[in-house]
C-alpha cells in the first residue's frame, strides 16, 4: 500500500488531472467543430449504413463520457467508485467495433479459403520466363446461370 500524499501534493495532482481533462475535452470539441462541415457532407447528407451509425455513436458518446468524467473530477459527491461511468460509456462502441472487425475478418478469410480451394493455376509459357503466382477460376465459379 502506498503512503498517503501530503496535502499540497494531493491538491497539485488533482489540479493537474483537472487541467489535462479540460485540455483533452477542449481538443475534442475543437476537432468536432473543425470537422463538422465534412461530417455534414459525408455523414448526414451521405448514404446511411451501419458504419455511419457507428461513427455517430462514437462521435457523440465520447464527449458524453468526457463530460461525465469532468463532472466526476470537479464534484465532491463523486467518489472513485462512482466515476467509472464516464470511462465505460464508450466501451460498448469499442466492443462492437472489435466484434464487427472479427466478423469481417472471418468473412474475408472464408472467401479467400473458398477462392483458393476453387482456383486453378495459370499456365505460363516456359520460354516467356514468366513465373507469376496467379490463379483463375473455372466458369462454374463466377458465371451466373439465369
Amino acid at each position: 500500500m502506498s503512503a498517503v500524499p501530503r496535502v499540497i501534493e494531493d491538491l497539485v495532482e488533482n489540479f493537474r488531472t483537472d487541467c489535462v481533462g479540460f485540455a483533452g475535452f477542449t481538443i475534442l470539441i475543437w476537432d468536432h467543430l473543425d470537422t463538422f462541415t465534412t461530417e455534414v457532407e459525408y455523414i448526414w447528407k451521405g448514404k446511411k449504413g451501419p458504419l455511419v451509425y457507428l461513427f455517430v455513436l462514437n462521435r457523440y458518446l465520447t464527449p458524453l463520457g468526457f463530460i461525465i468524467n469532468l463532472f466526476a473530477y470537479l464534484s465532491p459527491m463523486w467518489t472513485l467508485e462512482s466515476s467509472w461511468i464516464g470511462s465505460v460509456c464508450p466501451q460498448p462502441i469499442l466492443i462492437f467495433v472489435v466484434v464487427a472487425m472479427g466478423i469481417g475478418w472471418l468473412i474475408v478469410f472464408s472467401v479467400q479459403a473458398w477462392l483458393l480451394s476453387n482456383g486453378l493455376p495459370v499456365i505460363h509459357n516456359p520460354i516467356s520466363g514468366v513465373r507469376a503466382c496467379t490463379m483463375i477460376f473455372p466458369p462454374a465459379v463466377y458465371v451466373v446461370q439465369y
